[in-house]
């Protein structure tokens, strides 16, 4: 009951009950009593829409979350898809030039030191001539595929080249003793250039077949 209630109220008690101030005494009480009504009522109407506006917000926030979230999802699965295919290609064109470059190996050997055994007819060819020609046999992968290859790979083909072209104008005798040399060589190469030794040193695959069958033997 506030101050000025108060004095009417008094004053009712003063004058009696035939006093004028029960009535504004009575209606003073009522305009309290239902202004305080209206004003917890205002006060939790503003409450009720206070929550609903951040509801409203917590729910657009998360909303675009979940569309961020999914848009990030497609892109990452986009993103995994274009790997697969990267993989799959690379694979392919791999296991292509690893077939051609252990062939052009092999036959390079056999037209320098084994003629007759080489799946080309250099019958009368002299050695020089077979040299350029292998040369040429264990060049030809590599240029065809070179966008694919690392520099190791890339490496070891030139070192073949290299002592193919090293060998050419050197006696007959000198030759000879290079052979094994020479043949010791492209084996190595062909091993080096197996399809999974060159998608395991491009980072493809995370082990060679080499390094599981080690693994295997711990």
């Amino acid at each position: 009951m506030d101050a000025e209630t108060l004095k009417i109220f008094q004053r009712a008690i003063e004058e009696g009950v035939t006093s004028a101030a029960w009535p504004l005494f009575i209606v003073a009480v009522l305009s309290a009593g239902v202004g305080g009504f209206f004003g917890s009522y205002l006060k939790k109407k503003g409450e009720d829409a206070a929550t609903r506006e951040n509801f409203d917000e917590v729910l657009k926030q998360l909303r675009a979350q979940t569309k961020a979230t999914e848009e990030i999802k497609q892109e990452f699965e986009s993103m995994q898809m274009q790997q697969a295919f990267l993989r799959d290609l690379y694979a392919s064109a791999i296991r292509e030039y690893s077939s051609k470059q252990a062939h052009a190996l092999r036959q390079a050997y056999l037209l320098l030191f084994e003629p007759l055994s080489a799946s080309l007819d250099v019958a009368e060819r002299d050695f020089e001539a077979r040299a350029a020609m292998a040369v040429q046999l264990v060049m030809q992968p590599l240029r065809e595929h070179l966008g694919i290859l690392d520099k190791a790979t890339v490496g070891k083909i030139y070192s073949v080249q290299n002592e193919l072209l090293d060998m050419k104008g050197k006696p007959a005798d000198e030759r000879v003793r290079r052979k094994l040399k020479f043949f010791s060589q492209t084996d190595s190469a062909i091993e080096y250039v197996k399809a999974d030794q060159i998608a395991f040193r491009l980072g493809l695959i995370t082990k060679s077949l080499e390094s599981k069958a080690e693994g295997t033997h711990d």
